[in-house]
């Protein structure tokens, strides 16, 4: 039994008769634009499920695609520029979790771990979410504890 093809399908046209018909019936050209950023997005997707090496299956992946499609999406629709900026770094965290997974024992895995990027994602969320600067800075120094702790466990 042959499966379906999806890179024939017709993914492109649809999304531009969608923008189309929303343009013309509910005057929505400004934010439907969004909707061609999924093109690229679907056609990585397809070769994601179709690619049979699983263990290099989610680099092909577009995700900073998606980032930036949700950040655009967000600021356009809902008008919050400022918070959605931080998703852009969690590009790093995404591909390094993804070469986590494929490390060989916990201590690898644990030295992978994108442990200074999440604290700095935490100190600017706190930063400038909350105003707390001065005693978030403290959070930098739990980074050489944790790679301390992460090489006296035995592997």
């Amino acid at each position: 039994m042959k499966t379906f093809n999806w890179y024939v399908f017709p993914y492109p046209i649809i999304v531009l008769f969608l923008y189309l018909a929303a343009g013309f019936l509910f005057n929505l050209w400004h934010p439907t634009w969004l909707i061609f950023l999924t093109i690229p997005v679907y056609y990585e997707m397809v070769a994601t499920l179709k690619q049979k090496n699983t263990k290099n299956k989610w680099y092909v992946f577009p995700y900073p695609i998606l980032v930036f499609l949700v950040y655009l999406t967000a600021g356009f629709l809902f008008h919050i520029w400022h918070p959605t900026w931080l998703l852009f770094l969690t590009i790093p965290v995404y591909y390094i979790m993804i070469a986590m997974s494929n490390a060989k024992n916990f201590r690898a895995k644990a030295n992978i771990f994108p442990y200074p990027i999440l604290c700095v994602i935490f100190y600017l969320a706190i930063g400038f979410d909350y105003n707390l600067w001065h005693p978030g800075w403290l959070l930098f120094l739990t980074i050489p504890v944790y790679y301390m702790i992460v090489n006296m466990i035995k592997a």
